[in-house]
């Protein structure tokens, strides 16, 4: 079964990029240009590894459901109160599960947010190198008061999520 859900993974996979390469061939120049080639290809290479691994994890799903189901109808049998008891612990670990993955998922957004306000004021400075040189006040001040506290405004949100991530067992 692991061949064939890898089959179907690499088919959706090869179907969307077949499809981006179609919008491509007839999307806008002046778009494309905007949006810039690294991040289409690299939205198109995220996007086609999720689809390809997403048919293993969902087989991995449906068995670990069918087996819970199996095994709670076996407690069930000896006893129905341990079954009402599995079920109602299996219910508090799935809300807590989510809201610990709700948290996680917050701060990594935080975390990108912050790395994406350095790599702004960074862009500024790449973009204004000619005129920061002239101006050495200028540049010491996009310096010391953007890149510098947007540099670790993003290591303390990326520090921040990994914690909560490691704190949920995603990393160990």
């Amino acid at each position: 079964t692991t061949r064939i859900m890898n089959a179907v993974g690499e088919g959706i996979a090869h179907h969307m990029r077949v499809q981006y390469a179609r919008l491509l061939k007839e999307a806008d120049l002046v778009q494309v240009e905007m949006i810039g080639q690294e991040k289409i290809k690299s939205t198109l290479a995220r996007n086609a590894r999720i689809l390809a691994e997403s048919p293993a994890v969902l087989t991995q799903g449906v068995a670990s459901a069918v087996t819970f189901v199996l095994a709670t109808i076996y407690v069930a049998t000896l006893s129905m109160m341990a079954a009402i008891l599995v079920v109602a612990l299996t219910i508090v670990v799935v809300l807590a599960s989510r809201l610990r993955t709700q948290r996680a998922r917050d701060a990594m957004a935080l975390g990108q947010g912050a790395e994406r306000q350095f790599f702004d004021s960074f862009d500024h400075l790449l973009d204004g190198l000619p005129e920061a040189r002239m101006d050495r006040d200028r540049t010491e001040d996009l310096f010391g008061n953007f890149l510098t506290k947007r540099a670790v405004a993003a290591r303390t949100a990326r520090l921040s999520a990994l914690d909560s991530m490691i704190a949920f067992g995603v990393l160990v």
